[in-house]
């Protein structure tokens, strides 16, 4: 069986041929262009060579005209194995190469076996191999187009048997029918050519529209626009996303040095910068007066007809297509242009779905990252809470250790401290009362202090006990008339310490929702304050007024009396703190403290003004809102 050799950028190509004659026998090679399939055929003298004519590095064309230059191989066959939009073209330069076969993609197997055994000169003895090695079945538009081929033909064949039998009677009749068969067939061939490249522009549509990465679409459209205008190099630039930097730079049917020198020098050229700055197509040929001065590269061989269209999305230019040299005929046509044209159109709309969709796939990819971030952090709050409400637990296991504590201390000072106490007081009494014809003045004096300050000393204990129960008494809210609860708590305090000629004004108060006994002690507190520190003015004044805020109650117990310096007013709150001397006024630093403790409980804050001399106001708020939580220090 005979060697041939197998050359097509298309590795699907190459495969459909190696699997049908490989079938028949025959040894096959394979090549990716003409550059590799010269070197193989150098190497292993093929027997038949089957190419195809647009390819990438060296074309078909080239690489025939090198094979009939070297005499070990000029007399190999060839094949030319092309596009069927392409075939009436091929034929033409399959006669300028010296092939006589040219076939068309698709071809039926028996066709293509028929012509290989041809052009090896063997008897057709070959059977049509197993259908999974036959090519895909056509399109419909592909059927349609060929079933009105073969009616053209039919008619073209009656034309001519009309013909031949009028030959001896109709010799005028027969040239003019002849001349109209042939006008008949070249506009056959014409249409033939225009209604595949229809059918390879829709299938390059729907390949674009599906396909999602910009790589893959940008290398496919270069391919497809090379192949369908026949064109012998193209080249395609298309601009990074602010459309001011390069992006990608594609080529076919250039050598690796012609594509390094069209990336450097095309696009500065005068010739795309008209097409970029006018956003026409543009075209131009070696007859042209300005030609010279476009600033094309030169390549092997220098061109000598261009096209260039602009690629637009949304008005804006994002690159362009640039075609050099038709593969036959002289000058790109109108009908190349606007094929060009076309072609851009569809890239432009199918690059733009797919930056979009590059856009989205990474905004997708972005949001998972972030929800699992959060993900992440939700179960780090869920662990942080688990660990707060575990510590929680731990300081209430503590907090309520340390009230049994201080529950034992209160009893422990209750009972334990009180009984010497009360041993010293009587102890002190009976020795004053039993002895006091032997004890001289100095001794009784001596003995009622110790008297005096041992009841001194129960009060102190008793106040410290208050105020340390006052954080764990429970707390009764109701409704309160704070009017009538400061009224009854200055007459109290009036009665019991006897100041008639104490003036007291009391304004109307609002109404609050708090514990009574709590809120009275409050009261009692403050004014036992005012009506202490204004005692010694000739006219001692008291004043309780109060106003209602937004969410808050505010209230205020006012007095003339001797002031004090509020530079000292952080220690007024602090229990046994006292801003005057025991010798100038009763009491013993806890009464305030008390205060700010029950408003802390109600969830409100307690502070004064004063100056010495001038007196001193008392504030303290209530939240007006009965909903308030109440604190629990």
């Amino acid at each position: 069986m005979a060697k041939i050799l197998v050359v097509d950028d298309r590795p699907i190509n190459r495969q459909f041929l190696v699997t049908l004659l490989g079938y028949s026998g025959h040894q096959l090679l394979e090549a990716a262009d003409g550059k590799e399939a010269l070197a193989t055929a150098r190497a292993s003298r093929p027997d038949l060579v089957i190419t195809d004519i647009l390819m990438p590095t060296m074309d078909g064309i080239e690489f025939t005209k090198r094979l009939r230059a070297e005499p070990s191989i000029a007399a190999t066959p060839v094949i030319f194995y092309t596009a069927t939009f392409r075939l009436h073209e091929a034929r033409l330069l399959a006669k300028g190469c010296g092939v006589s076969f040219v076939l068309a993609k698709p071809s039926e197997p028996q066709l293509i076996l028929s012509m290989v055994n041809t052009a090896l000169g063997l008897t057709q003895t070959e059977t049509i191999p197993p259908c999974d090695v036959l090519q895909p079945e056509e399109t419909p538009a592909e059927k349609l187009l060929i079933e009105y081929l073969s009616d053209l033909e039919s008619f073209n064949q009656a034309m001519n048997s009309i013909i031949d039998r009028g030959k001896k009677t109709l010799v005028s009749e027969h040239e003019r029918l002849r001349s109209l068969s042939e006008k008949l067939n070249e506009t056959s061939n014409q249409l033939h050519t225009v209604g595949l490249r229809l059918v390879a522009l829709t299938e390059l549509g729907q390949e674009l529209a599906a396909e999602r990465d910009p790589d893959r679409l940008v290398n496919l459209f270069c391919r497809a626009a090379h192949d369908i205008i026949t064109s012998k190099s193209a080249c395609l630039r298309i601009l990074s996303e602010d459309a001011t930097t390069p992006g990608y730079f594609l080529s076919r049917g250039l050598t690796p040095e012609a594509h390094d020198r069209s990336a450097q020098l095309l696009p500065s050229s005068a010739f795309v910068r008209r097409v970029v700055e006018t956003r026409l197509p543009c075209r131009a040929s070696a007859s042209d007066l300005e030609f010279e001065k476009l600033g094309l590269p030169a390549v092997d061989p220098s061109a000598r007809s261009v096209l260039g269209v602009p690629i637009v999305i949304t008005s804006k230019v994002v690159g362009w297509l640039y075609l050099a040299d038709r593969l036959v005929g002289d000058e790109f046509s109108d009908d190349d242009e606007r094929l060009a044209l076309t072609l851009a159109a569809q890239l432009a709309v199918s690059y733009e779905n797919a930056q979009l969709y590059q856009k989205i796939k990474k905004h997708a990819a972005e949001l998972e990252i972030e929800v699992a971030k959060r993900r992440v952090s939700e179960k780090q709050v869920q662990q942080l809470n688990a660990d707060l409400e575990g510590r929680v637990v731990e300081r209430t296991a503590q907090l309520n250790e340390a009230n049994q504590e201080l529950e034992a201390f209160s009893y422990s000072v209750s009972h334990d401290l009180r009984a010497p106490l009360r041993a010293i007081e009587s102890f002190s009494k009976a020795l004053q009362i039993e002895h006091c014809q032997t004890i001289d003045s100095e001794g009784q004096r001596l003995l009622s202090t110790i008297r005096s300050e041992t009841k001194r000393m129960g009060t102190l204990i008793d106040h410290l006990l208050d105020f340390s129960r006052l954080g764990r008494q429970p707390m009764t809210r109701v409704e309160i008339d704070m009017t009538e609860l400061a009224q009854k708590a200055f007459e109290e305090l009036a009665n019991n310490q006897g100041e008639p000629a104490l003036e007291f004004f009391l304004s109307p108060l609002p109404r609050s929702s708090s514990d009574p006994t709590l809120i009275r002690q409050v009261f009692v507190n403050l004014l036992s304050n005012a009506i202490k520190f204004s005692r010694g003015e000739t006219k001692p004044h008291i004043e309780v007024g109060g106003s209602s805020a937004v969410g808050t109650n505010t209230y205020y117990v006012k007095d003339n009396g001797v002031g004090f310096d509020e530079k000292y007013s952080d220690k007024l709150f602090g229990v046994f703190q006292r801003l005057h001397g025991e010798d100038e006024f009763e009491g013993n630093g806890v009464g305030l403290s008390l205060v700010q403790r029950i408003i802390q409980r109600h969830g409100g804050k307690v502070w004064a003004h004063s100056k010495p001399g001038q007196g001193a106001t008392f504030f303290f708020t209530l939240p007006a809102d009965n909903q308030e939580a109440l604190h629990q220090s």
